[in-house]
């Protein structure tokens, strides 16, 4: 079961702070107003332009969000929600490279594909 967060801004992002700030694309949680959708159609209108140019890298959707997000009351998404160390009392994993061939993670993905 993934929790609700409070409705209070448009959407949570999880945000780095420091040398290297920066929005993570590898989680939203969006809240069902208006404005949340707006957020995604221009992010998503971003996208597509920059597809259709076939001007892509790797990092754009993470660039992307750079200028978009602050225009929105966002808040930071909680580590549960968007968790890369695969702790049991998170809601959310996330795992990129060589951490997709960690034993726990590849367990919990077999509860979905069996």
């Amino acid at each position: 079961d993934i929790p609700r967060l409070d409705e209070s801004c448009d959407f949570y992002i999880h945000h780095i702070a420091g040398k290297k700030a920066r929005f993570l694309a590898g989680g939203l949680y969006l809240n069902s107003n208006p404005k949340s959708l707006q957020f995604l159609t221009e992010y998503a209108q971003q996208l597509r332009q920059y597809v259709e140019r076939d001007y892509l890298y790797w990092g754009l959707d993470q660039d992307l969000l750079d200028p978009i997000v602050p225009r929105y009351r966002h808040q930071q998404l909680p580590m549960s929600f968007i968790d890369w160390n695969m702790q049991p009392n998170s809601h959310v994993w996330t795992a990129k490279g060589t951490r997709k061939d960690l034993e726990i993670f590849k367990a919990e993905q077999l509860k979905y594909t069996a």
